[in-house]
């Protein structure tokens, strides 16, 4: 991740020299970004092990009830896709299977993402599955940090681009 703008540990938009998400500071070298990297790896992963642990994913999932023959929002809970260290490196996926959501090429999906107190949203819109099957919803998480969802049935799986959970 050679862009400036963007922390090294979490990949958070950086302002005023230190990062405003997991508080790494910003560090330059002169020369270049991978010989830079290479000196304060072990600072950089030791922090990073650190700010993953304090780190919780959860995704909003909508109940439906029949009302009078409306259908009508019954209730939204927040599932957990687990914390920063268990899903840094590594795909994982909600053990329900959801109803596709018809004549809809995406899917925008707003997932809260908690840092001790601090709560950020990130909406991400992942290619819609145009098969009647149910789906399955998930997340992968790069070692940058970055994450992407994924949704998935018997036909195939579709993924959104790689996104910072924290811009």
């Amino acid at each position: 991740m050679e862009n400036a703008n963007k922390c090294v540990v979490c990949s958070a938009g950086v302002r005023n020299g230190v990062c405003p998400v997991c508080g790494f500071a910003v560090v330059h070298f002169p020369g270049s970004f991978e010989e830079g990297m290479k000196l304060i790896k072990p600072e950089v992963d030791a922090t990073r092990v650190e700010f993953l642990s304090k780190v919780k994913v959860f995704l909003p999932i909508y109940f439906w009830k029949d009302q009078n023959g409306v259908i009508a929002l019954d209730r939204e809970e927040k599932v957990s896709l687990g914390s920063g260290t268990e899903l840094y490196g590594k795909r994982v996926w909600l053990p329900q299977r959801f109803a596709r959501l018809p004549n809809r090429s995406a899917l925008s999906v707003t997932l809260s993402v908690t840092v001790e107190q601090k709560e950020y949203q990130k909406t991400i819109s992942v290619p819609n599955r145009m098969e009647s099957e149910l789906q399955e919803m998930g997340m992968e998480m790069d070692e940058a940090m970055q994450v992407k969802l994924l949704l998935r049935n018997q036909t195939g799986c579709s993924e959104s681009g790689w996104e910072s959970l924290f811009d």
